[in-house]
């Protein structure tokens, strides 16, 4: 048993000095170690960052917008119906918009692959604020 246990306190011996010359799997440098670097952040970048946020914004007030008023917009855009038909049908065209985020998705990511992400972006944002416009 003594020699057993010598053996396994040899091997880990051995395994922490192949890791201490460098012999190991991991990368060279742990990343604490590495010096950090500052990255400057160019005007374009900063307004292409706020127009992604304020289209984003602007999407998600359009469904606020659109939840909150559920009971008027069925009044006003469905024929009248008995019970809560409207506003369930108000509802049904409310949850297809977030249906149709993943179609939106793969749409604009066949652009974005083929055409590239900048216009992809852009017409993605676009097409979200043109209808808060209208």
């Amino acid at each position: 048993d003594d020699e057993e246990g010598e053996e396994e306190e040899e091997a880990e011996a051995e395994a922490e000095e192949d890791w201490l010359n460098g012999h190991h799997s991991l990368p060279e440098h742990h990343p604490l170690e590495l010096e950090a670097s500052v990255t400057q952040v160019k005007p374009e970048n900063a307004w292409a960052t706020i127009a992604g946020v304020a289209g984003n914004v602007l999407e998600w007030y359009d469904f606020a917008v659109f939840g909150y008023f559920s009971d008027i917009i069925g009044e006003v855009f469905f024929p009248p119906q008995s019970g809560n038909a409207a506003t369930a049908e108000s509802f049904l065209v409310f949850g297809s918009a977030f249906i149709m985020r993943p179609v939106g998705g793969l749409i604009m990511g066949y652009i974005g692959d083929t055409h590239g992400r900048k216009l992809a972006l852009t017409l993605s944002i676009f097409l979200m604020a043109l209808p808060t416009f209208l």
